[in-house]
């Protein structure tokens, strides 16, 4: 082997770089610059959708007197189902960090009642209690929804609906109020970080379920 001919990688890299690039080369620059750029986005887009599927979107119809929460939670649904049914679970995660939440009973089954003690360290108690309308496993829960001494007259009825797909669980819950002047109430008392802090409190949870 003439040995004039042996070069190392990087003496041909510096050879290869100093020599000025043909039309093919070019052409194949021009190829996979324009191709990773659209992979860049494409990947970005993926992420920004996942980042918005897993924050929790709140909507209300101005005309009708309805508050809907929909979230995304990376889990299957029977796990997620687990841990919106069973009592040590629910207590770990339903309302705020600051809070301590007591579930005295879930009783779920149609006619079933439920109450949940929220402990706050200031000494406050808040009490919420309602009643199954419509248990479907793992699919939908339809119950009633009050807090002890603010508007018990109101009757306030709350549709959860779980859906998985591609390992993902697409979970909507539709509150329907008696009227717009009563959802309006409801949204002004600050349930909107509220039932964030529980949804992220409960997306933290299912990560630690198996």
């Amino acid at each position: 082997m003439d040995e004039d001919k042996i070069v190392s990688l990087s003496q041909y890299r510096a050879r290869r770089q100093a020599a000025a690039p043909t039309e093919w080369q070019r052409v194949l620059a021009l190829f996979w610059g324009q191709n990773l750029d659209r992979l860049d986005d494409y990947v970005h887009s993926v992420q920004q959708e996942e980042l918005r599927m897993q924050t929790l979107e709140i909507t209300a119809p101005s005309d009708q007197p309805l508050i809907v929460m929909t979230r995304a939670f990376v889990a299957p649904r029977a796990l997620v189902w687990r841990a919106f049914t069973d009592p040590m679970l629910v207590s770990n995660w339903w309302g705020p960090r600051r809070a301590r939440v007591t579930v005295v009973k879930l009783d779920l089954r149609p006619g079933g009642n439920w109450c949940f003690e929220d402990h706050r360290s200031d000494g406050r108690t808040f009490v919420f209690r309602g009643t199954y309308l419509e248990v479907v496993a793992p699919e939908r829960i339809v119950n009633t929804f009050g807090m002890q001494g603010m508007d018990e007259d109101k009757l306030l009825v709350e549709t959860h609906t779980f859906e998985e797909r591609d390992g993902v669980t697409h979970y909507r819950s539709l509150s329907r109020f008696d009227s717009v002047a009563d959802r309006d109430r409801m949204l002004d008392s600050g349930m909107e970080s509220g039932a964030r802090e529980s949804l992220e409190r409960l997306a933290e949870l299912l990560a630690t379920l198996d």
